[in-house]
């Protein structure tokens, strides 16, 4: 990538619109925190209801941030870690890479 040309890509749009919802950051926290749960379990730690919960689970999914599994007869959510963590490490290298270009340090 052009360090001068930064693009939505960059910033990760998809990322940035998935935990820009309040409920969803706090989706995120209750998973780090417990490790991989049901729906319920999740739901238990939240005010919204399970359905709301699980939309905002499948949003999460979608964006990449969460995976699922199936154990028996439960689905079980947790982080994608290593995924959200390299998305993450990728913006911070982009935006190193321009701000030269767009934003060198005030005099």
């Amino acid at each position: 990538m052009d360090a001068r040309t930064p693009s939505l890509e960059t910033f990760d749009a998809d990322l940035f619109r998935a935990l820009c919802e309040p409920a969803r950051l706090e989706l995120v926290s209750i998973l780090a925190r417990e490790g991989r749960s049901d729906v319920t379990a999740i739901a238990d730690h939240m005010v919204q209801d399970r359905s709301v919960v699980s939309r905002h689970l499948q949003q999460l999914m979608r964006a990449g941030v969460v995976q699922r599994a199936r154990e028996g007869r439960r689905i079980l959510y947790q982080l994608d870690g290593l995924a959200l963590a390299d998305r993450l490490e990728r913006m911070a290298r982009d935006v190193r890479a321009m701000a030269p270009n767009c934003c060198p340090p005030l005099a």
